[in-house]
């Protein structure tokens, strides 16, 4: 269990570094890992964005199920799910998502390859 937290925690991080780093770049407003979870409705890019890709990254990379994911965010579980097909979506056609996933693969090669 201190394991997957662990690893939760990292994601998060690493994730709310990426998206900040490319809306930075656009001159837009980042995101802290502080804020990731907060708000239900209308929230900002950053903060969509991250929540996003955060949930995709646990989800699809790491094998966490929905249900950890959404109690994990205290979120519902079909919320996160809507989160991570969005994701799943946009990582190939949006400009924002790709940039973020080509900086957290070079994270994670720099985790895992050395």
């Amino acid at each position: 269990m201190i394991l997957a937290e662990y690893t939760m925690q990292w994601i998060e991080q690493t994730v709310c570094e990426c998206v900040s780093s490319v809306m930075e770049e656009m001159q837009r407003d980042t995101i802290n890992i502080d804020d990731l979870y907060k708000g239900k409705k209308n929230i900002p890019l950053a903060r969509s964005i991250a929540r996003n890709v955060t949930f995709d990254t646990f989800h699809n990379k790491y094998g966490f199920s929905y249900a950890v994911i959404a109690q994990r965010a205290d979120m519902e579980r079909n919320s996160v799910i809507r989160c991570v097909k969005k994701c799943h979506n946009y990582k190939h056609c949006d400009a924002i998502y790709g940039k973020v996933f080509s900086l957290l693969n070079k994270c994670f090669k720099e985790k895992y390859d050395e």
